[in-house]
């Protein structure tokens, strides 16, 4: 992609995010709150500034630190933090949507020239039906089966009565949107056979070199939801992996997550939640993301690069597209938002 396609296409999801995610035009008012940020992250919210004012929006930019979230949320028709791994202002955000305070909010994690480009190429709406088609899709099922030309083998039996939650970037009133957007996730203990992650990695404890995986493979097999075998060719990925294992728990599956957001043309290198929502299923390894009976105070994302979904015997997912999914009125079908959403 050449410079004039990376800045049309930054341009054009700094526009998205603005105007379908925070859902702010003509006349209203956004603050931006930068937080933790690197170089690249600060270029991503200039874009974003740009596009607002193009619209027409008022913008006001600050930094988080030093700034009074309640002020700013009173003060603002729609409110975007944007940080690298942070997520400052959890308990100010929550009580103050709780008291009535009306402005829409959102927090964007792994703020980056990538994200704003590739993970906002779907409008909130596509994303939302999307999300609610696949979430009915798998939650009715009782057997899904995933397979892939590099060896993944997996039979996954979602709980009768297990919890699911849904990241499509929507604001429900109660606790901030989160981007980027895509996913529906569920816990269960019924997993089972092999999954290679040769798309990348995302983790709640640092990576070696890369998160891209395409060379380097993590094979892992799993009975009854535990990991009882793990292996990569990289001698250094083996290395984080016998530690990881050496934490209670963090052999467990504490997630089935299936990505959503189709616009994703590539894998990056950075650890970011962009990756997890890669087009198809990923594992979550630790710390589950629905109430559970047990704990873990790590999370380790595997990520294969293609793979086939089998719902109940009828083909859902092939060739990066879902198809042949329960169609579903998002408003009907409104489900949590993600749990990192505060």
């Amino acid at each position: 992609m050449n410079r004039h396609d990376r800045s049309a296409g930054l341009a054009a999801g700094a526009a998205a995010l603005v105007s379908s995610y925070a859902g702010v035009g003509a006349a209203d008012h956004l603050t931006i709150v930068r937080s933790d940020l690197t170089a690249d992250g600060h270029v991503a919210v200039d874009a974003i500034r740009t596009a607002a004012r193009r619209l027409g929006v008022r913008v006001t930019d600050v930094v988080q630190a030093g700034t009074d979230p309640r002020r700013v949320l009173a003060d603002s028709d729609a409110v975007l933090i944007a940080a690298d791994n942070e997520s400052p202002w959890r308990g100010p955000i929550v009580s103050a949507l709780a008291d009535g305070v009306r402005c829409r909010v959102l927090r964007m994690f792994g703020t980056s020239t990538a994200l704003v480009a590739n993970g906002l190429r779907m409008d909130q709406t596509t994303m939302a039906r999307l999300n609610a088609n696949v979430l009915e899709t798998m939650r009715s099922s009782s057997v899904i089966n995933v397979t892939s030309s590099s060896g993944t083998d997996l039979t996954i039996r979602p709980l009768a009565n297990g919890t699911w939650a849904s990241s499509c970037g929507h604001f429900d009133g109660r606790r901030p949107a989160v981007l980027p957007p895509g996913e529906v996730n569920t816990y269960t203990p019924h997993v089972d056979g092999v999954l290679v992650a040769d798309g990348a990695v995302n983790t709640s404890f640092g990576f070696p070199g890369s998160a891209v995986l395409d060379e380097r493979p993590i094979h892992v097999t799993i009975a009854n939801g535990v990991v009882v075998d793990a292996a990569c060719s990289d001698r250094i990925v083996s290395m984080v992996l016998r530690d990881f294992f050496e934490v209670p728990n963090a052999d467990r599956v504490g997630e089935v997550g299936f990505g959503t957001n189709i616009g994703l043309r590539a894998f990056i290198p950075k650890l970011c939640h962009l990756n997890e929502r890669w087009p198809g299923i990923h594992l979550g390894l630790g710390s589950p993301t629905q109430l559970v009976d047990w704990s873990c105070p790590l999370h380790l994302d595997l990520i294969p690069a293609d793979v086939q979904i089998v719902a109940d015997g009828q083909p859902v997912f092939s060739n990066g597209r879902y198809h042949g999914l329960r169609d579903c009125d998002p408003e009907e079908s409104r489900i949590d938002l993600h749990v990192d959403a505060v």
